[in-house]
């Protein structure tokens, strides 16, 4: 084990248990290394709820999804070293997922006026978040696409921002549109579904188009090029890295059409 990677982590505020699971060993024999480096262990953790601050830290399709959804709909504050979702209580059961997932130990905050948050305090999370994926705390107009993620998660990313931050509808005509981020942002998520859907182009209907709508730029897709693209995005998802009632509304069109 790399016993200087160890000690930076440790003093920089990675708890023991959390760096056991990264070198996958027991917390005992990193807390030996880090005594036999002189190091002196803290006696309470350096955040009140604990969670796996190391969740941001690699990519796979878990923190890619996540990393989507904060992207398009969650808050970053580099000032108050703190990450924080903030959605309806009728996606609570969403935020439930988001906290298995992390390992979040606190409670998920619930307002009277119909809205709920979850909230991680410490750098990691927003140290993470930008290293990875680009995220900022002013990231509505300039996030840039984070080039880092691997091909192989990069629908589970996308799937993430468009469960933040898109609409999907599958009535007589299936729609899909991206309303986050500006046109660089939503041309570089047009160029990747490209590059990994196959597209049908017909005189009567555009198959995709960045439009402005108001101060912001959207990204559709209609007819059989969305639901081409749903496909992919759904692509060996399951139930903790989707919303649930986005999957239902494409789930009921393919029960409907394609079964």
């Amino acid at each position: 084990m790399d016993e200087n990677k160890i000690v930076s982590m440790y003093q920089n505020g990675i708890g023991t248990c959390e760096i056991a699971d990264y070198f996958a060993c027991h917390r005992t024999s990193i807390q030996r290394i880090l005594k036999s480096n002189g190091v002196n262990l803290r006696k309470k953790s350096p955040t009140k709820n604990q969670y796996n601050v190391l969740f941001f830290d690699n990519f796979n399709p878990e923190s890619c999804y996540w990393a989507g959804f904060i992207a398009a709909d969650g808050h970053v504050r580099h000032n108050r070293a703190s990450v924080d979702i903030h959605l309806s209580k009728n996606d609570l059961l969403h935020l439930e997922k988001c906290k298995n997932a992390t390992g979040f130990s606190g409670n998920i905050e619930c307002s009277e006026k119909k809205s709920c948050r979850i909230t991680f305090s410490g750098k990691w999370f927003v140290d993470d978040l930008y290293r990875n994926f680009n995220i900022t705390s002013r990231k509505s107009m300039s996030l840039d696409f984070p080039t880092q993620i691997p091909d192989k998660f990069l629908h589970h990313f996308i799937r993430g921002v468009v469960d933040g931050d898109g609409y999907l509808r599958c009535g007589k005509i299936p729609r899909m549109t991206i309303t986050s981020g500006g046109f660089a942002f939503l041309n570089n998520i047009e160029q990747i579904i490209r590059s990994h859907v196959v597209l049908k182009f017909k005189k009567d209907a555009y198959d995709s188009q960045i439009m402005k709508s108001g101060n912001v730029f959207v990204l559709v897709f209609c007819g059989n090029n969305a639901l081409a693209v749903m496909d992919w995005l759904y692509l060996g998802s399951h139930e903790n890295v989707r919303l649930e009632r986005k999957h239902k509304v494409y789930w009921g069109y393919k029960q409907r059409n394609c079964g």
